[in-house]
């Protein structure tokens, strides 16, 4: 199987960061001079899911054990929840309302059809465990873990945790995701896409002790690739949660190129930084290679649907 680089990867959220900030079920983009090296492709394909939703809504997750899912925690409960204690009894959808597709790279959506080989399987979702962090604060927090029915491999293929890690201002990294794709719209969800991100500093806005920035400019994440894994390699540092309007961000791009616009300011889109919150990852999937660095919290409160 092939994981093919995409062409432009551009974020959506909440409207909790900035003015142009939308919601984040969407999104991925990356451009043409974007060279992955194929040893991170090849992994990103065994680890990174879509997530399937009420009215065909789409987000992104990966696997950090046979049978467990990390993405995010808006990708579930809507805004009307923000700023509230979250209660399971009282929300509208639950875990049979939501399908989980691994172990391969494509999906058949109509006239876009996979080879088999590439094509992947649906798994049902027992449960859904949701940080009640972002919930009250509707800016931090932003993390769920899937619980699947049955695990996808045995043994696992799971993503990596870096445990030394306290924060992360700078680097490049790599997301995959199932999200929309500016240059190709019809090609949205159809294929798993993969771009190259540099880490930056949060601006003053932005920042927050579980925020990790990325640059907006050329590579982003887009509608879509909510949830999806911020990976250094093999190890997932953060979590796609907010950013700016994938599909505006494109044609600025297009603009800027062909000379119509002055090159637009750099833009951040914002990941949710894993090892702040392994203490709910740890307590949900209850591993032995699952550990809580000796700086993060060591209790979290999460809310379980299922």
């Amino acid at each position: 199987m092939k994981l093919l680089p995409s062409f432009i990867i551009f974020a959506v959220f909440s409207e909790i960061f900035a003015q142009d900030i939308e919601d984040a079920h969407d999104r991925l983009m990356v451009n043409d001079v974007f060279l992955p090296r194929m040893a991170d492709l090849d992994f990103s394909e065994d680890i990174t899911v879509l997530i399937e939703g009420p009215s065909k809504s789409v987000c992104t997750g990966t696997l950090i054990s046979d049978k467990h899912v990390l993405t995010a925690a808006h990708c579930f409960l809507g805004d009307e929840q923000c700023g509230n204690d979250l209660k399971a009894d009282e929300t509208e959808v639950g875990p049979s309302d939501y399908t989980v597709f691994a172990k391969g790279t494509c999906r058949s959506q109509g006239n876009n059809t996979c080879d088999p080989v590439d094509e992947v399987k649906g798994f049902k979702v027992a449960k859904i465990h949701v940080l009640d962090e972002f919930f009250k604060t509707c800016k931090t927090g932003d993390l769920a873990i899937i619980t699947l029915a049955v695990p996808v491999y045995t043994p696992a293929k799971r993503a990596q945790f870096d445990y030394l890690r306290k924060n992360i201002n700078k680097g490049n990294f790599t997301i995959s995701g199932w999200g929309f794709d500016p240059k190709d719209p019809t090609n949205s969800g159809h294929q798993l896409l993969t771009a190259g991100l540099m880490a930056v500093p949060c601006p003053h806005a932005q920042k927050a002790y579980d925020h990790i920035c990325v640059e907006e400019s050329t590579n982003d994440a887009c509608s879509g690739d909510s949830g999806g894994g911020l990976m250094n390699g093999r190890k997932i540092m953060g979590v796609v949660s907010a950013g700016n309007d994938c599909e505006a961000l494109y044609k600025a791009f297009k603009q800027s190129k062909a000379g119509k616009i002055k090159k637009q300011e750099t833009r951040q889109g914002v990941f949710t930084f894993v090892n702040a919150h392994m203490a709910f990852i740890c307590d949900v999937i209850k591993e032995n290679y699952c550990k809580i660095p000796k700086y993060a919290k060591r209790y979290e409160k999460y809310t379980t649907l299922g």
